[in-house]
Order: structure tokens, then sequence, then C-alpha cells
């Protein structure tokens, strides 16, 4: 996981709104250049994040990233393009083009900064950190586990940003670290090791030692206590993840709150009952979870066709 903000942060800046409508302008009266397709492309990013109805589905994604990389690719000279570039690419489930991105976008940077140019921390952190994710996604497990412990170990509990510049809610870097040695200790079959690393930043956040908990911290947390049997911890933990979601300038895309609703429902189905039989329970889960394009949405169909059958008494539906 890890996304784009579809929920309603704070409003744009002056300054942004400025560079918004310099990068349209660009676009309009040059539209061969490749810093008016990366103008374009932020503009967009931005427009969705700070919209609320308009949802980051994965079909808006992928159109955004093609704006970018052809402008990236024609050699914008963005610090902004690369890193909204590689982020997209990521959500998009791209993982090969997204480190091949991050990369080139560390080594554009180190040129940069080669030129005399300031050192752009909170970008190579960002870069540093979607590089890891994909070499994670790639199944590259040894690589991604040693960029992972290098960023939990210099990145301090404070929250990164790259000014909202690139579309981006701010983030914490830290906790993405350790959720991504989290996902590579599951990934090598240590869940006692994974759930320790959650239940560090779920316990941290709690006592007010570290950043928030993300949404996606409770609900992976969940996942593990309902594969361990735990179904009462997994419900509330579930729940507080949607909660999460839903409040404002939460970095959430529309198929992280699928998964969610799917998990959620799947508890439900497995805790029987009311809440299995209530059509406001399970069910709604699992219809909520069947409208977006995502990961979740063949298995989300299948349950909802299982409640029809077993619950609903409904074979034909």
């Amino acid at each position: 996981g890890g996304g784009t903000a579809v929920a309603t942060p704070a409003a744009p800046t002056p300054g942004v709104v400025r560079i918004e409508a310099f990068g349209m302008k660009l676009a309009h009266q040059f539209p061969w250049a490749p810093a008016a397709s990366v103008g374009v492309g932020l503009a967009l990013r931005r427009r969705f994040l700070a919209d609320p109805d308009a949802p980051s589905t994965l079909s808006r994604r992928r159109q955004i990233a093609g704006t970018l990389a052809r402008g990236v690719g024609a050699g914008a000279d963005s610090a902004a393009g690369w890193k909204a570039l590689a982020e997209l690419q990521y959500q998009c489930r791209s993982f090969s083009s997204a480190l091949d991105t991050a990369t080139r976008g560390l080594e554009w940077h180190a040129r940069r900064r080669a030129g005399g140019h300031e050192a752009l921390s909170s970008f190579a952190l960002s870069l540093r950190l979607c590089r890891a994710r994909a070499l994670r996604r790639l199944g590259r497990l040894d690589e991604a586990e040693a960029a992972f412990q290098v960023l939990a170990g210099w990145v301090t509990e404070g929250e990164c940003a790259f000014d909202g510049l690139c579309g981006s809610a701010p983030m914490s870097i830290r906790q993405q670290a350790l959720r991504g040695l989290a996902k590579i200790a599951l990934a090598r079959g240590d869940r006692a090791a994974a759930k320790s690393t959650y239940e560090r930043i779920l316990g941290k956040a709690l006592i007010g030692r570290g950043a928030p908990a993300e949404h996606w911290a409770h609900a992976e947390y969940a996942w593990l206590a309902f594969e361990g049997g735990d179904l009462e911890t997994a419900r509330a933990e579930l729940e507080r993840a949607l909660v999460a979601a839903a409040e404002a300038g939460c970095a959430v895309t529309d198929s992280e709150i699928a998964e969610h609703q799917y998990r959620l429902g799947r508890i439900l189905w497995c805790m029987g009952g009311a809440e299995r039989a209530d059509p406001g329970r399970a069910r709604a889960a699992f219809e909520a979870a069947s409208l977006d394009e995502s990961d979740v949405q063949a298995a989300a169909c299948a349950w909802l066709g299982h409640w029809y059958r077993e619950v609903g008494c409904d074979p034909a539906r």
C-alpha cells in the first residue's frame, strides 16, 4: 500500500495556487515543453488532493502519471515532478517503473548537489522510501530491508513533505520505513516480528511519542489479529482504520478504503450472528468494497455472493 489523499486537506496556499496557474498557462502556450507537461501533471494531482468530490481512482492516477512521465522523460528540471511520478507509478502498481523513476530521481538530485545547488532533503527521503517500497514489492527483500533500516534510523518522528507542490499529503517517513520492515518480516514468515513492529507504531502514537498512527497501521495490525483468531481486536482496529481514513487531510486512496471494508466484512462474517446477518454489517462492507477497482474487488464480489446465498436466501442475486 502506500497513497494519494482523497479527503480534504487544508486549502492550497497562495503560492501553490500561483504555481498551478503558471503551470496551466505554460501548458497552453508551450504544449511541447517538458516543463509544461510536469506543470499540468502536478496541477491535476494537487486538484484531486484538494477536491473531496474527485476520487483518486486508478485510471485517473495512470493518466496523471503519463503526463508527468512525458515531462520528466523529456528533461524537465523538476524535483516535484520526479517525486510525484514515482509515487503515482507505485500507487498504480507499476513497481519496476517506480523503482526506476526513484533511482533516476536520486541520481538527478546527486548531480544537482554536485553542481552547487542546495540539498533537497525531504525530496531525497521520499524517493528513498518509494525505492525501498518498490524493491519489497518486486521481491528484493534483502535490498528493501537494508533501505528501510537506514530510513528508520535516519529519520526522526516528525513528518516530512515536499511542501505540497507535488500533490502529496504529509507522512511520517519513519512510520513508513517501519511498515516496510513489518511487511518484509511477514514475507519471510516471521509474524511475531511483524506484530511487534505494528505494536511499536501504534503504541508510540497512543502515548504521544510519535506521529499519529495512520489508517493503514490500524488496518494491517487488525488483519494480523484476525489471522491469529482475535476477532474482537481485529474488528476494533479495522473500525479505527476507517475512522482515521475519513478524517480531513488523510492520505488514503479509494482502493485502500475498499480493502479496509473487505477486511472488515471478512471479520464480521467470521464473528457470525447479528454481525453476519445484519445487512448493515457484513453485507454493507462487502458491497462498499466491491464498488472500487482494486485488488480486493473480485474477492469482495465473491463474499457478497456468499452473503446472498447463505444469509440473504437470494440465490439468483
